[in-house]
């Protein structure tokens, strides 16, 4: 019976995945958004795609610099949720990235990336229009890992958006991790065993992470493991646990949970600047 079940509850998580997936490709080929592309990496020929606040302003604006997920080995700078896209509307511009893939690229090359996106938003921020202290960082799974460690290891952003996403990638025992999620692991940490929650300090930013309860990929302690290093920190953070929520859950999308999202951006960018 315990097999059956732990069958269905991966069917639900795979559902919800697709879901959402084809919800933000529907929205980037659909959804009238003004975008820019531009390598950010001439090595490895990395892009990103740049939105521009569709609001009427004179100042340098926030940005939201957006890892997708994939479980590092797919997915795309493409997939970006419907909730991150209605912050265009608020005020704040994004960068939506690509960076390396398994089987090619393993840790830490990825957060390599984002530092490298980071950099080059900063050095590029008058073309941008954006003001380059206030960059939030939003990730989802493998994309909430890489956005994750950048943030600590590196002190980069003015804040934190974790979905469902990863802090200590260390295989405990052979049931803490799904076996799917045991491989990505194996293949991506590369020998290592990387921990970020042991690099949480007084200058770590705030972070807003969310997770659901019936996640089956990533399992919900990942996201409690990080709130509780985080809670010793100088900078407040915030976790909400969705009881019914699977991995990738659309349902993050709703208008109605976009309140919390909102007011966790306004207070790491400082929103009150975006119209003095």
């Amino acid at each position: 019976m315990g097999v059956l079940l732990n069958l269905y509850y991966d069917v639900l998580n795979i559902v919800s995945i697709m879901v959402n997936g084809i919800w933000c490709i529907w929205c980037y080929q659909v959804q009238s958004c003004q975008r820019s592309t531009y390598i950010y990496d001439e090595d490895k020929q990395l892009k990103l795609d740049f939105y521009p606040t569709t609001l009427i302003h004179s100042r340098p604006m926030p940005l939201i610099l957006y890892a997708h997920g994939g479980g590092w080995v797919g997915g795309s700078r493409k997939n970006i949720p419907p909730a991150i896209l209605a912050q265009l509307d608020r005020g704040y511009t994004i960068a939506s990235i690509s960076y390396s893939l398994m089987p090619k690229h393993k840790y830490p090359t990825p957060i390599n990336d984002i530092v490298g996106a980071f950099k080059w938003i900063q050095d590029h921020h008058d073309e941008l229009g954006i003001d380059p202290h206030r960059i939030i960082g939003w990730g989802l799974s493998a994309g909430a890992q890489i956005i994750n460690y950048a943030a600590i290891q590196k002190n980069l952003f003015a804040g934190v958006i974790s979905w469902y996403g990863f802090s200590d990638l260390v295989i405990e025992d052979a049931n803490y991790f799904h076996r799917i999620t045991r491989l990505l692991i194996h293949n991506y940490s590369n020998g290592a065993q990387p921990i970020i929650t042991n690099r949480v300090n007084s200058e770590t930013c705030s972070f807003y992470i969310v997770h659901g309860a019936k996640d089956r990929f990533v399992p919900i302690d990942q996201s409690e493991r990080l709130y509780r290093a985080l809670s010793k920190s100088k900078q407040p953070s915030q976790l909400k646990e969705y009881p019914n929520y699977y991995h990738g859950d659309w349902r993050l999308n709703y208008k109605s949970e976009l309140q919390e999202f909102n007011t966790f951006l306004d207070l790491v960018s400082k929103a009150d600047l975006l119209t003095n």
